[in-house]
């Protein structure tokens, strides 16, 4: 995610960026376990529209 990346960079915070980095890599790995704990019926529910 070139954008996210880019806040950082115009962030006025090296310290809040690199927070905000650590919550946003919780999240999305927290996201990907109940993603996996989904059957897969479910899962390409949310994949296919």
């Amino acid at each position: 995610m070139a954008s996210f990346d880019s806040d950082c960079f115009f962030s006025s915070s090296l310290v809040l960026c690199q927070i905000s980095e650590t919550f946003h890599f919780i999240y999305f790995v927290l996201f990907q376990e109940k993603l996996k704990m989904h059957d897969s019926k479910l899962f390409n529910r949310f994949l296919v529209p």
